[in-house]
């Protein structure tokens, strides 16, 4: 448990510090552990990795971002195809594990090292991404964008 430090006080206080939840779905054990290893001191951070899992996740517990990873070995989806799921896309069949989800509200952030291959004006224009962060990532970017982006949705 992380405790809360008062300035004004100057100590530690016994209030517990929330974390804003963040889910990555990343199929990659590599990726994950050096994510997981930046950003846990700033998020609550889970991983799913494939699209069943964020699936899962999604339904049982609020996240404030997304972030996504475009390729998922072993998942019934990539990352395009569950940004258009979760965004409700109209030319994508939602299939039946997502139906109930209501996350089209929730900042979506690509973290990618397919760059070359998709543009930034596609993954957040025609897909329904919010930004785009490319790999090896930049985690002071990263968290930037991910700060932003959730305050911006709290503001909504």
């Amino acid at each position: 448990m992380l405790r809360k430090f008062d300035r004004t006080a100057r100590r530690f206080s016994n209030e517990k510090v929330e974390f804003d939840k963040v889910l990555y779905v990343e199929d990659e054990d590599a990726n994950w552990n050096v994510a997981e290893l930046h950003l846990r001191d700033k998020y609550n951070i889970k991983r799913a990795k494939n699209a069943t899992e964020a699936f899962e996740l999604l339904k049982k517990e609020k996240f404030n971002l997304i972030l996504l990873d475009i390729q998922l070995a072993g998942s019934a989806f990539d990352g395009i195809q569950v940004c258009r799921i979760l965004r409700r896309h109209p030319d994508q069949r939602i299939p039946s594990m997502a139906k109930d989800l209501q996350c089209d509200k929730i900042p979506i952030v690509f973290v990618t090292a397919y760059s070359e291959r998709y543009s930034k004006d596609y993954l957040t224009k025609e897909v329904g991404g919010d930004d785009v962060v490319t790999k090896p990532v930049d985690f002071t970017r990263l968290t930037l964008v991910s700060s932003r982006l959730i305050i911006k949705s709290i503001r909504r």
